[in-house]
């Protein structure tokens, strides 16, 4: 089997999954705990480690303080309004103290990133919910989910669009040599696809969202994104590996897919990993999100599904790999200190990045 037309220049590349958590002896810098953040980052993930390893670093978000975290970071830059409410950030009429608080932290983190990325050139990336997962986490005015306003839910990839094209047209003011690059986190989506999200009572269950409702969402997103800057091989989009929600984001245009390469539908070949060999026949790109402390089984898991799957290892070049600690079904509400990336999980993955390399070289 051959994969799509044009061999990538690099063997893999590095990517971050948008999370970030310094140790508090390292956190301190004249310039403040979020420049810190990013200059470690890029210390890491600024440069290629070795030739033909590209890398990818982000501004990611560090859980320090209640707008350092990916839903209210994903709520920033949104052209609505709302607080945060006793029950949880909410969308709709009248705007809150600590949603403008919430609006300001976004723009100090994107005056961190001058600082920070100053004179870097290469990809640097945002990671933010998608529609669903934005839904299954966001509150209306009356304290039920946005899942609730079937029209909402169809208004938020428009929303979504704007709020990522504005962050990236700031990004590209404050670090104009940087190519800017957006990951929408759907790893959330699963449970509203299989209709298990709460409602406000707790006794009943949001009507599930199917694949067909699913991919008009995604296709939304992509459409709305390249109308505002954002191409579509700069996109991509997280999600469950379950084989309908793969199929609905390439169905939706997606250029850019990311999964974990551990997960139940990828354990064996079958469904979900056929959908992706197939993709990659058309051009799309595969990125693969590793837990910390599994790095370098999931990379010889990739190559084997690879190999079972009809291609040579050197047809694997030009995955994409990150190291992450969330691996439950609902990121947005990962807030706790262990589901964010440290300094010793960006070691693994740069430890185990050269034996990949080496195996997928010509």
């Amino acid at each position: 089997m051959t994969v799509h037309e044009g061999a990538p220049s690099s063997l893999l590349t590095l990517f971050s999954d948008g999370t970030f958590a310094l140790s508090e002896a390292t956190s301190t810098s004249v310039a403040g705990p979020l420049f810190a953040r990013f200059e470690r980052m890029r210390s890491l993930l600024g440069s290629s480690p070795e030739e033909g390893i590209e890398a990818e670093p982000s501004l990611a978000l560090g859980g320090e303080g209640p707008f350092d975290h990916v839903l209210p970071a994903s709520l920033a830059m949104l052209p609505v309004s709302g607080d945060l409410a006793p029950y949880g950030w909410r969308i709709g009429p009248g705007e809150g103290t600590r949603w403008r608080a919430n609006r300001d932290a976004a723009f100090a983190r994107l005056d961190a990133a001058r600082l920070a990325f100053f004179e870097y050139e290469g990809p640097l990336s945002l990671v933010r919910l998608g529609p669903v997962s934005c839904a299954s986490s966001v509150f209306m005015a009356s304290g039920e989910l946005a899942l609730a306003d079937a029209g909402l839910v169809r208004e938020l990839p428009t929303l979504i669009a704007e709020g990522i094209g504005a962050e990236v047209s700031v990004l590209r003011e404050r670090v104009p040599s940087a190519r800017p690059r957006v990951m929408l986190d759907e790893r959330g989506a699963l449970r509203a696809v299989e209709g298990r999200v709460r409602t406000a009572s707790g006794y009943r269950f949001h009507r599930a969202i199917g694949r067909t409702a699913l991919t008009d969402l995604f296709s939304a997103c992509v459409t709305g994104a390249a109308e505002r800057g954002i191409a579509t091989e700069e996109l991509t989009l997280a999600v469950d590996a379950r084989v309908g929600i793969v199929r609905a984001a390439l169905d939706a245009g997606v250029r850019s897919v990311a999964v974990d390469p551990l997960s139940r539908d990828l354990a064996a070949v079958g469904g979900a990993w056929e959908a992706l060999a197939e993709a990659r026949e058309k051009g799309v790109e595969l990125r693969f999100l590793t837990t910390a402390g599994a790095v370098e089984a999931s990379m010889r898991h990739v190559l084997a599904a690879w190999h079972e799957l009809g291609y040579a290892p050197q047809e694997a070049r030009g995955f994409a790999f990150a190291v992450t600690r969330r691996r439950a079904a609902d990121p947005a509400r990962e807030q706790g200190a262990s589901a964010f990336v440290r300094s010793c999980d960006l070691d693994e993955i740069m430890h185990a990045a050269p034996a990949f390399a080496e195996r997928v070289s010509d």
